[in-house]
């Protein structure tokens, strides 16, 4: 009867685990992404994209490598939410 008890015990464990999942929903658990497309058509090597937060900090500079078109995806999700700006420097004049 001991015997019966434990056996019985762990069959209802092992099925209670076996049945048991995870209460998440697969877009729930996904991180929701976006990128944000960056296109500029007349560029010149050189050239420097920064994006900034709302403090003037630089989160992300890059020189450009080469004349003519630039594109380029950012995405932005794991930065905390707030306003951010990209700016073109060209020397002498910053596009924002």
């Amino acid at each position: 009867m001991k015997n019966l008890g434990k056996n019985l015990l762990l069959v209802i464990l092992l099925f209670g685990t076996m049945s048991m999942k995870a209460n998440t929903n697969s877009e729930d658990s996904e991180i929701k992404r976006s990128v944000t497309i960056l296109k500029y058509t007349h560029v010149k090597e050189g050239n420097k994209i920064t994006i900034k937060d709302i403090y003037g900090v630089v989160l992300y500079d890059e020189a450009i490598q080469t004349d003519g078109k630039y594109i380029k995806g950012f995405d932005l999700t794991t930065l905390p939410k707030g306003n951010y700006t990209f700016e073109l420097d060209k020397g002498l004049e910053i596009q924002v």
